[in-house]
């Protein structure tokens, strides 16, 4: 598809990534609405839900844009509430432009958070893959695929297990030392918490996971701009070294407004996204001095070029 002409030159457009990004967000939307039409998400079992919608509730009873923030703590009347609450915020502001009941809000919201999670890891792979020569909608589909739906290989070898005939399953089982009441696991005991267990101990969520359990929490929510944060980083990995200005808005104005938000959203992320703009700067083929003084770039070469250099100047 081609722009039409303008005096200066003709600019060339795909619509193909605009279109396809609008088909993936709704397709992740639609996905966790139909999940959360079946498990509606705000119950006391296994999670922090009560507190995540007590957030949610307490933003939408402020009544105006101007209250002042942060919102009052739903469990100490009076006092303001001590947590990260930027995801809360940005659905209650969705939800009372939409003017959506709370209760209902608050699944829209998981859905919402989850299109935009699947709909950035597709533009962030496509791009990383176009830009190596790889098919860039295979790459795309991989990375919404694997950020989006995988998981660890837990539940597939158990369902892979329980397809085996008998024998081999028990022979699989007693070769590899796993616990025996595997062998007795059925589809309709399927339950997505042990996949977040694997190591005894520990917790091992996976992306998925957390809208399955259907926590409208901090980490959650952050993911969608942590991926953004790694798609300006590749965008100034992938800014020529000659485009100095471009490289300073991405590194100095894109960068902190994304990470200051971030803080809000989930403090815990905002060290990855000055974590990915320092690898960007650090590993890219352009030179990262430049970035900081023009003159400091200048005398960091006369410093590697030695003598030779200070003799002729």
């Amino acid at each position: 598809w081609v722009a039409p002409s303008s005096p200066a030159d003709d600019v060339e457009a795909d619509p193909g990534p605009p279109a396809e990004a609008a088909a993936v967000s709704p397709a992740g939307f639609l996905l966790l609405v139909g999940i959360r039409a079946v498990a509606r998400a705000v119950h006391p079992i296994g999670g922090e839900k009560f507190l995540d919608f007590g957030l949610l509730q307490s933003l939408l009873r402020t009544g105006s844009a101007l209250a002042p923030l942060p919102p009052e703590d739903m469990w100490f009347a009076g006092e303001p509430v001590q947590y990260y609450y930027g995801g809360h915020l940005l659905a209650a502001l969705l939800t009372t432009l939409t003017s959506t009941a709370a209760r209902f809000a608050y699944n829209l919201a998981l859905a919402g958070f989850f299109g935009a999670l699947v709909v950035a890891a597709w533009g962030l792979a496509g791009n990383v893959a176009a830009s190596y020569g790889a098919p860039r909608q295979l790459g795309a589909a991989l990375g919404a695929f694997f950020t989006g739906v995988a998981a660890n290989l837990q539940t597939a070898a158990i369902v892979g297990l329980w397809l085996l005939p008998d024998g081999l399953s028990r022979a699989v089982v007693a070769a590899a030392g796993l616990p025996g009441d595997l062998l007795n696991w059925t589809p309709a005991e399927f339950s997505y918490w042990t996949a977040s267990r694997v190591i005894p101990g520990t917790i091992n969520e996976f992306p998925l996971f957390a809208w399955l359990n259907g926590d409208l929490h901090a980490h959650m929510m952050g993911m969608p701009f942590l991926l953004l944060a790694a798609a300006l980083a590749f965008a100034i990995y992938r800014t020529p070294a000659g485009d100095l200005s471009r490289r300073r808005r991405l590194a100095f104005v894109a960068v902190p407004l994304l990470a200051g938000f971030q803080t809000v959203v989930d403090t815990w992320s905002v060290p990855s996204v000055f974590g990915l703009l320092f690898l960007a700067v650090a590993l890219g083929p352009a030179d990262p001095w430049p970035l900081l003084s023009r003159r400091l770039a200048a005398w960091r070469r006369n410093r590697s070029a030695g003598p030779l250099v200070d003799e002729l100047e």
